[in-house]
């Protein structure tokens, strides 16, 4: 997973690299250092095994936040990795 520049009022670009593009859309949670749900979302665009996901951060959002992708692979293990960010 890769992020890319946060900042309050700007775009948080995301992209994951899908090794079965063609299995269910994946989604993209944020929350707040008191892990309250600020945004979610799909990850919906892209070609190939590329998926990415923009979204306008509001003006007032700073702080430390938790990004973590979610992917439902049925009865299979997925292991994704949360990313934290800082919104200034």
């Amino acid at each position: 997973m890769k992020i890319g520049r946060v900042g309050a009022g700007s775009i948080f670009f995301l992209s994951v690299l899908m090794h079965k593009p063609d299995r269910a859309t994946p989604q993209v949670e944020v929350r707040d250092a008191a892990g309250k749900l600020v945004y979610s979302g799909k990850i919906e665009h892209g070609g190939g095994r590329t998926r990415s996901h923009t979204w306008r951060v509001p003006g007032n959002l700073k702080g430390k936040f938790t990004v973590t992708p979610k992917y439902d692979a049925g009865p299979f293990e997925v292991k994704l990795k949360e990313t934290s960010i800082t919104i200034k």
